[in-house]
């Protein structure tokens, strides 16, 4: 039998199914969700400094059990030595973008305490409370453009073998 992983990571580009597959995960799993975005972005879209960033994320991998969502290159390292599971979603352009467009912020976790289950959210105007429209010019060109700085083999090498 296999062992059930307590900790995994889901990364891939915006529209790529991270948030809808965290869930999935979480509800098949009984494990938390953690979405980086929320612990991120604080009210305007304002981004938070990388030394209270990198504290933060310390801080989140530092539990037992979780499903985390987003990329955020900048905290891998201290994420992956964490993680016991990555999910990399290698969605094709073409799938990702008319998502992207299609769901805008509903496509982003609601507003909900880090630690629980998420549902879509049902504003298409916002997807948590301060931060404003979701759907930019430069957030779409950003989603088609982004890819792992490296191929996931060299830049993702996975964590040593779980103990069990």
């Amino acid at each position: 039998m296999t062992p059930t992983p307590s900790r995994v990571l889901v990364i891939g580009s915006g529209g790529a199914g991270k948030t809808t597959l965290v869930t999935a995960i979480a509800d098949r799993l009984g494990l938390p969700v953690v979405h980086l975005d929320q612990e991120f972005w604080r009210p305007g879209w304002e981004p938070t400094d990388i030394p209270r960033w990198r504290t933060r994320v310390t801080e989140l991998v530092a539990a037992d059990r979780w499903v985390l969502d987003g990329n955020y290159g900048g905290s891998l390292d201290l994420r992956l030595p964490r993680t016991e599971l990555i999910v990399f979603l290698d969605l094709p352009r073409r799938v990702t973008i008319p998502r992207v467009l299609r769901d805008g912020p509903a496509g982003v976790a609601a507003p909900a305490p880090t630690g629980t289950p998420a549902a879509p959210s049902e504003s298409p105007a916002t997807s948590w409370p301060g931060c404003g429209a979701f759907l930019t010019r430069a957030s779409t060109v950003y989603s088609s453009r982004w890819r792992p700085p490296e191929p996931p083999g060299q830049s993702l090498q996975p964590p040593p073998p779980a103990p069990w």
